[in-house]
């Protein structure tokens, strides 16, 4: 069930030239079962007018606290980056379809950018859910200055991989590439996938090589956030489907990748 809220600003700083981090708190008595994966549609006040709301995953939730990580690309998150701390905003969540959670097995994750966001809050359910199996987390940026605080980065439970695409200027060597020259040793039963198109397609076609199950969490631009206008759609072994509804979660396995660009 989606809940219409307001959220007070608590902090919201700049992790780097365009990256920020926003943490609201949630005014409600519900139990929001805020899950890894799914999305809340944030309004973005401010000097540029801007009358939808935006899409924003989720990179930490607690104690009706919920962390946003977002990138400024445009009008709305040019406003959101100008609000201070004590500031009101409205919100709907949760939406969309989360991850799912096997209790057993070794985890592979792996994110691209800002896509790494909805599986810092997986990784950190997962660890909860089962803290003895190991999980390989593959995080990777385009630079150095873009690379994101994780939480569980020296866990015991966490094998964590960090790679940038450029060093002091000079292209390195894609995250894909990275992670098929230092690959898991162990075998792996799940894999989570949030990031580029480019990133997902080539891990969705390792893992459906391996017959390995896999989860991807597709970034697509949306408009109404309740699957109503279509224009997030993506072509399935199903049909059509929507990301903002019947996603942004989905089976890796069932998307026709060769179609997304």
């Amino acid at each position: 069930m989606k809940h219409h809220l307001d959220g007070m600003i608590l902090e919201n700083k700049a992790l780097s030239t365009d990256i920020y981090k926003i943490r609201l708190s949630l005014t409600t008595e519900t139990d929001l079962n805020l899950q890894p994966g799914q999305f809340v549609m944030l309004s973005c006040p401010g000097s540029m007018p801007v009358y939808l709301k935006r899409p924003f995953c989720v990179y930490d939730f607690k104690e009706n606290e919920i962390t946003i990580v977002y990138r400024v690309i445009g009008k709305g998150t040019q406003n959101l980056s100008q609000l201070k701390p004590g500031m009101k905003l409205d919100l709907v969540l949760p939406c969309g379809q989360p991850f799912k959670l096997e209790p057993e097995g070794n985890i592979l994750m792996i994110g691209g950018g800002l896509g790494t966001a909805p599986l810092h809050y997986l990784c950190q359910q997962a660890l909860a859910l089962n803290p003895s199996r190991t999980i390989y987390f593959y995080y990777g940026t385009t630079w150095l200055h873009e690379k994101i605080p994780l939480a569980f980065e020296d866990h015991e439970a966490v094998k964590f991989f960090y790679h940038s695409d450029y060093i002091n200027g000079d292209y390195t060597r894609h995250l894909f590439d990275f992670f098929s020259i230092n690959l898991p040793p162990v075998p792996i039963a799940h894999i989570y996938v949030c990031g580029p198109v480019v990133l997902m397609k080539a891990v969705a076609q390792w893992a459906i090589a391996r017959s390995i199950p896999l989860q991807a969490s597709l970034e697509q631009p949306m408009a109404c956030g309740t699957g109503s206008c279509l224009g997030c759609s993506i072509p399935t072994h199903q049909g059509l489907k929507t990301v903002c509804h019947e996603g942004p979660v989905f089976d890796g396995h069932e998307i026709l990748w060769e179609e997304i660009s």
